[in-house]
């Protein structure tokens, strides 16, 4: 399936407390208020084999919201639904998964991050104002925008709307169980090189926790 940048921000970075179907803007200012305060969000990045997101530099973070902007975001991110693979794991009886599963679900997430950690945190943070772009920017109807340290919130309406409604592929497992995910995390990162440290965390047992 796909969502608009928009959709993607509020169902991943919402917080677990924001109830029924608010709207961006709500969204936004609830976020902003407490950006120095402890938030807790719809999807669980497990450390244990995600990549740091601080591999990406600021340049890097500029560079892709620019890519979304001209519409060529292109790349899956991957996300479980915690509630269906906590079923699955109590269909099939994985007591590490059931455990696993339902920690997660009784703190409240709904989505366990697979891929695309970097992209899902770098429009969260660009909507939230925490870097600005530079660049010419061409709206929907082909107007060019010369843009100098602008943040999401500082954007003109229609480089607004052209951002909040860019698609992104979205891919949901229900049935992958806790031993799977550093194989598949492993497998999703094929394309791209990890450092020694990362491999190490992308395996469950001792060496991880080095």
């Amino acid at each position: 399936m796909d969502l608009t940048a928009q959709q993607l921000y509020k169902q991943l970075y919402s917080e677990i407390a924001e109830e029924g179907n608010p709207s961006l803007d709500s969204v936004l200012r609830r976020n902003r208020a407490t950006r120095r305060k402890a938030k807790k969000y719809k999807v669980f990045y497990d450390p244990k084999f995600q990549r740091e997101y601080a591999s990406w530099t600021l340049k890097q973070k500029r560079k892709f919201i620019l890519s979304v902007f001209a519409g060529r975001n292109w790349g899956t991110i991957a996300v479980a639904d915690i509630r269906l693979c906590l079923e699955h794991a109590k269909e099939v009886n994985c007591t590490d998964s059931i455990k696993y599963y339902l920690e997660l679900l009784n703190a409240g997430y709904v989505y366990l991050s697979l891929d695309g950690q970097h992209r899902t945190k770098c429009v969260q943070e660009f909507f939230e104002g925490e870097f600005t772009i530079n660049g010419d920017v061409k709206d929907a109807e082909g107007r060019i925008h010369h843009l100098k340290n602008k943040t999401y919130e500082n954007l003109p309406s229609a480089l607004k709307a052209l951002f909040q409604n860019r698609r992104f592929l979205i891919e949901k497992a229900d049935d992958i169980l806790y031993w799977d995910l550093p194989e598949i995390f492993k497998d999703l990162n094929g394309g791209e090189a990890l450092n020694d440290q990362e491999t190490r965390q992308a395996s469950h047992g001792v060496v991880a926790e080095l």
